[in-house]
């Protein structure tokens, strides 16, 4: 499976992390300086980053869920699933499905508990 993990902050690097141990191809992008697990290829842009990919885990923070949709939709491939694992409102999960919408992928709203 190939995988792209948007956000690599706490939650985001260690999903790409463990994923990596699990043995899939994970490539994460972040527009900040965070640190990139090893095993995880870095991209440049959240459309380069889901290039590819079969799932697609967004682990951005609310304020940024929609603009990273967006950006990743124009790469993401039709065959994939968005995962959104953001915590925000039922609108914004709408907002962030119709972002996505014109690529043809699924999207899922993923809830993260402790």
């Amino acid at each position: 499976m190939r995988v792209a993990v948007l956000g690599l902050g706490e939650a985001g690097r260690h999903y790409a992390a463990d994923l990596v141990a699990a043995g899939w191809v994970v490539t994460g992008y972040d527009p900040a300086a965070a640190a990139t697990p090893d095993g995880v290829r870095r991209a440049g842009a959240a459309a380069e980053a889901v290039a590819g990919a079969d799932l697609v885990l967004s682990l951005t923070g609310a304020r940024a869920a929609v603009p990273a949709a967006a950006e990743a939709a124009a790469g993401l491939p039709a065959r994939a699933c968005y995962a959104d694992l953001n915590t925000g409102s039922a609108r914004l999960k709408e907002q962030v499905a119709e972002a996505v919408r014109p690529s043809g992928a699924a999207v899922a709203d993923v809830a993260v508990l402790a």
